[in-house]
C-alpha cells in the first residue's frame, strides 16, 4: 500500500516460498538469495565451510548498490541481523521493525546465552537509523535493556 508515486518497493528474501509469496503485488520485484546462488561453486564452499550468512549478507550488500536502494526495512530479528550486515558494507538508512521482548529474542536466538545476546540484539538494534516498536512498554524495554537512545525508537501501534 505504500505511494508508487514516491516509493519503488523491493522485496528481498532468503527463499522464493511460502504462503504468503502470492500476496505480494505483481509491481513488486522480488530477489531470492537462494535463487541467485543456489548450485553456484561459491555455495559448495560457503555450506561447507558454514559461511552462507557472509555470502548473503554480501549478496543483499550488492543488491543495495546495484538498485541504489534508499532505505531498508526489515521486520523480525533474522532479516534485521541480514539488514545490519549487508547495509554496514554499503551504507543504507534502515528502518527495524522489534515486535518481541529482547530477552526472549535473545533467548530464542542465541540459544540460552541471553548476555551474548542481548549485546548483539543492541549492536543490530543500534545501528538501525530508527527502530519501530510496537508497544511503549517495548520502547521502553530497549532503551533499558539494549541502551538504545530514546530518540532512536519509536512507537508504531
Amino acid at each position: 500500500h505504500l505511494d508508487r508515486t514516491r516509493f519503488e518497493p523491493i522485496l528481498y528474501v532468503g527463499s522464493r516460498r511460502g504462503d504468503l509469496l502470492d500476496e505480494v503485488p505483481l509491481d513488486v520485484p522480488v530477489h531470492s538469495f537462494w535463487e541467485a546462488y543456489l548450485r553456484t561453486w561459491p555455495s559448495y564452499l560457503h555450506r561447507l565451510f558454514r559461511t552462507v550468512s557472509y555470502a548473503r549478507w554480501r549478496h543483499l550488500a550488492q543488491l543495495l548498490a546495484d538498485e541504489r536502494i534508499d532505505l531498508v526495512y526489515d521486520r523480525t530479528f533474522l532479516a534485521s541481523l541480514d539488514a545490519a550486515e549487508a547495509t554496514s558494507r554499503r551504507p543504507t538508512r534502515r528502518l527495524s521493525a522489534c515486535v518481541a521482548d529482547p530477552d526472549t529474542e535473545a533467548r530464542l536466538h542465541f540459544r540460552g546465552r541471553v548476555d551474548s545476546g542481548l549485546r548483539r540484539l543492541a549492536q543490530v538494534y543500534g545501528s538501525a537509523t530508527r527502530v519501530l516498536a510496537n508497544s511503549n512498554g517495548l520502547r521502553q524495554r530497549l532503551v533499558d535493556r539494549l541502551c538504545l537512545k530514546p530518540e532512536q525508537v519509536a512507537v508504531v501501534y
